[in-house]
């Protein structure tokens, strides 16, 4: 059933109610149409219930954006600053380390070296696994597998440091890192910024190298203390041997000198340098480069040194070599001339040089005889002449510079019988001669 009433006031505009009567029920009433509801009917909030905390919210989202905004803006202007002055890693792809130049006789015989670095280039299928291992264990063991750095080394390396203060700080610097830092940077300073440039640098090399090449130059250009740069150039210096035939633990030691050659040279810390070794063993086992059984032998094995024969300039030949030297230096300039890997062949006869230095040499001792007299003794002897008693003390005599090898160093033993007592090869000699006066 549907009810309707009008009332019209003077007052008030026209409501229509309308109700909707069914099955012995109503329906609650609708709210008027245009109306501002029933006497006892309260209707929505005017304002929003929680207008403070959302204008709280607004801003602390407008501060966090201005922020973000903000440091995106100077961190993306630090790496233009930083970008800008970084050198080109497109000088790696063809890197070629300072070289021995080597002069040579007309019969082909090595006459001299020059170099102002002493080291023996190795491309990278040359270099046994054995001592790539003993590099890459101790000092990068994720170099297959990072893009130039390593963040989970980093933050092992925070957490000690922060854990052991007071010592030495553990660095974090993958191979990459450290050929842009002697290749490029050649600074080894401890500043914020060189680690900026350093950390653009590895991932710019490693998206221009591989990794095999970044290994290469690594390897050859580290220096290994003794005056030794690259693996090779070390393998001789310390054991006067080529790479293919140094043993595991002669690799690990190796691959011990980059943190510090000086600290661990076997000269002057063989403790030292043997706790490091069997250190860098233990990390080669635990990428599985070697058994742990072999790490074991390893370890009982002793460092003995061997120091390779450097080379020296041909005798008779030292100012030959001089000139060609000088000429060097005047065409190609120093730097090529000392570190280009020259090869350089002469016109020097050895049989010819030999005569005309002993022809010279003998010419001018007798223009000494005929022009001075006796210069004296070169020293006195403290010790009294008994016995054999002074070969001991003639040992010790060092003998005047441009003395010549055929020459030897004598004691006066009797001067009334002009007996002398001399060494030959360290065998004690006597005999009887006279001066001429």
């Amino acid at each position: 059933m549907i009810l309707a009433s009008t009332a019209l006031s003077s007052d008030v505009f026209s409501t229509l109610w309308l109700a909707i009567a069914g099955g012995g029920g109503s329906a609650p009433p609708r709210a008027p149409m245009g109306g501002r509801g029933a006497p006892g009917h309260s209707g929505p909030p005017r304002g929003p219930r929680y207008r403070r905390w959302r204008q709280g919210l607004a801003i602390a989202a407008g501060v966090v954006l201005v922020g973000v905004v903000g440091s995106g803006l100077f961190v993306w202007h630090q790496y233009e600053q930083i970008a800008s002055d970084l050198p080109s890693v497109d000088t790696l792809k063809t890197y070629q380390p300072p070289t021995v130049s080597r002069i040579y006789t007309s019969d082909d015989r090595l006459m001299a070296e020059l170099a102002a670095e002493r080291r023996i280039y190795m491309p990278i299928n040359a270099i046994p696994e054995r001592v790539k291992n003993a590099f890459i264990a101790p000092e990068d063991q994720n170099f297959y597998t990072h893009a130039g750095l390593d963040p989970l080394a980093i933050i092992r390396a925070e957490l000690t440091n922060l854990t052991h203060r007071g010592k030495r700080a553990l660095g974090a610097s993958t191979i990459t890192q450290q050929v842009a830092r002697n290749m490029l940077l050649n600074s080894s300073a401890r500043t914020l910024e060189r680690k900026e440039k350093e950390a653009l640098l590895a991932l710019r090399i490693e998206q221009t190298l591989t990794k095999n090449k970044i290994l290469e130059i690594y390897l050859n250009g580290i220096y290994l203390g003794n005056g030794a740069y690259g693996v090779a150039a070390a393998a001789q210096t310390y054991f006067n041997k080529p790479l293919d035939q140094l043993t595991d633990a002669e690799a690990a030691f190796l691959g011990a000198l980059p943190k510090s050659p000086a600290n661990y040279n076997p000269y002057r810390h063989p403790e030292r340098a043997i706790e490091r070794r069997n250190w860098v063993l233990d990390r080669m086992a635990e990428i599985h480069a070697i058994t742990r059984e072999a790490a074991e032998a390893g370890h009982q094995e002793p460092i003995i040194p061997h120091d390779a024969v450097r080379f020296g300039p041909l005798a008779n030949a030292e100012w030959f070599g001089s000139e060609v030297r000088r000429q060097l230096i005047d065409r190609y300039g120093p730097d090529r001339a000392m570190q280009g890997g020259l090869e350089v062949h002469t016109s020097l006869d050895r049989k010819l040089q030999d005569a005309a230095t002993l022809s010279l040499r003998q010419g001018l001792m007798e223009y000494d005889r005929s022009h001075s007299r006796w210069r004296g003794a070169v020293t006195k002897l403290h010790d009294p002449i008994v016995a054999n008693g002074w070969v001991a003390p003639l040992k010790e005599v060092t003998a005047p510079s441009g003395m010549i090898d055929q020459w030897r160093l004598a004691v006066v033993l009797n001067p009334a019988q002009g007996r002398v007592g001399w060494l030959s090869h360290g065998v004690a000699q006597e005999g009887r001669f006279w001066l001429r006066t």
